[in-house]
């Protein structure tokens, strides 16, 4: 089977039936990704707005990253004089964190250069592909090697601690979840390796492609790499609310989030965001209904952090 590469049919599609350029583009593929982007889209206003420390991104040499975590104190304790004491000691352990290689890749018969509007097509081309990629690593923050388990990154999923941070709506059909999430330095950050700063499109190069028949030409290729990965550093970095349903006492609460909130509040830890689909966020605002008010606005914030619409969860969750 044969990679697809741009056509001339392409090409036409770069301008309107009068052959002019088009003046707007419309893109109907597009997707919150708030945890990746830091972006975070208020309904009410319809602007996107930066939210600080969200999507923090850690560049390390190489292709992994050990972190040392301590999770024992030593025992101090008082002592009369003439007294002695047992000695004591912390302890820790050594955590791991990999990241895997993301490589989108597209290209045309170079013979298409020559043709209008190859050049402004690849560059479509390469933003198409750096969307499709991010839109990809929103969903392998939260599911990771669930979602992919020969070649995904670890997410989420994997390294909350689900006897201690989370919070259960015991739903049971077309389940989703809410994410509290601490980031940076202690919490949760993106890793990526070998120093890349982001996914960045490599020059064009030329090379032989071989066609469905066995034959070859001289085609113009393009691609980006990226080693992402996610680090936990600590548990009470994620806090998870889980089994959220549609049925009646299954759906999102205001109690839900308290609990959920106090959870990482019990260890001095504040979130920096809260994560959730868009139907959560729209449960919540059912949840606000009154007789005083019949239609509030849709909740952007929990105790003052953002409540971050994310089209990476998924509202039929089987994990």
């Amino acid at each position: 089977m044969t990679t697809p590469l741009l056509t001339l049919l392409d090409l036409a599609k770069q301008r309107n039936s009068a052959g002019s350029a088009y003046v707007e583009i419309l893109d109907e593929t597009f997707k919150m990704t708030p945890e990746v982007s830091g972006m975070v889209y208020d309904p009410n206003t319809g602007n996107y707005r930066k939210v600080p420390n969200v999507g923090a991104v850690r560049p390390i040499p190489g292709r992994t990253y050990e972190a040392k975590v301590w999770n024992n104190l030593p025992t101090v304790p008082f002592r009369n004089f003439n007294e002695g004491v047992d000695f004591s000691k912390g302890d820790g352990v050594s955590r791991t964190f990999q990241t895997r290689l993301i490589n989108p890749k597209w290209g045309a018969d170079n013979a298409m250069s020559f043709e209008q509007d190859f050049a402004s097509r690849m560059t479509d081309e390469a933003m198409l592909q750096t969307n499709s990629a991010k839109q990809t690593l929103g969903n392998q923050f939260y599911y990771g090697a669930v979602a992919d388990t020969n070649k995904g990154f670890p997410g989420l999923i994997s390294f909350y601690d689900d006897t201690n941070f989370s919070v259960d709506a015991t739903g049971t059909l077309v389940k989703t979840s809410v994410w509290f999430v601490k980031f940076g330095f202690g919490g949760v950050e993106w890793l990526y390796g070998n120093n890349l700063a982001g996914i960045t499109p490599q020059p064009p190069r030329l090379g032989d492609y071989t066609d469905g028949n066995g034959k070859t030409f001289t085609a113009m290729i393009q691609e980006s790499y990226l080693f992402p990965g996610v680090k936990v550093s600590s548990p009470w970095g994620v806090v998870r609310i889980k089994n959220i349903g549609t049925a009646n006492g299954k759906k999102l609460t205001w109690a839900h989030m308290r609990e959920a909130w106090f959870k990482m509040a019990n260890k001095g830890v504040v979130p920096d965001a809260i994560f959730m689909s868009p139907r959560s966020q729209a449960q919540l605002q059912d949840a606000n209904v009154t007789t005083e008010n019949p239609n509030p606005t849709l909740p952007t914030q929990f105790n003052g952090v953002p409540i971050c619409p994310s089209n990476s969860i998924s509202d039929a969750e089987t994990v």
